[in-house]
């Protein structure tokens, strides 16, 4: 009896460990509350960060990744504290970059002014 009990409770510690969801990664936390992809996967993203900087702005890092040649585009819009975007000459069009096969692309950007608090980075397959 003690060995199908000892069974039954190992049995179940598995099926319990099997069903959890896993949860995502600090790392896709972020990239789902930052980055939109449109034609291409997210696994591209290597690494990415945010803070701001000693002048008080808000700067970004985002590190990609492919096994194989790609052509995007991207844009960022930068966002004030009520979520709307801020007017901005270089940031509001799409521009070209081009992966390379595994060697990594940084792209590192940092608000024009203080009023940017928040961003949205948005990344298109060519």
């Amino acid at each position: 009896m003690k060995k199908l009990n000892l069974f039954l409770s190992v049995f179940m510690v598995l099926f319990i460990a099997s069903c959890a969801s896993k949860e995502p990664s600090v790392l896709e936390k972020k990239i789902t509350q930052y980055i939109s992809f449109q034609g291409t996967d997210k696994r591209i993203v290597k690494d990415f960060n945010y803070k701001n900087n000693v002048n008080d702005l808000v700067e970004f890092e985002l590190v990609l990744q492919s096994e194989k040649e790609l052509e995007l585009e991207y844009k960022i819009s930068w966002l004030d504290e009520d979520g709307f975007r801020l007017s901005s000459l270089n940031d509001e069009k799409f521009i070209a970059i081009k992966l390379k096969a595994n060697q990594e692309f940084i792209l590192q950007r940092v608000a024009a002014n203080k009023e940017a608090t928040n961003f949205k980075i948005t990344i298109v397959k060519k």
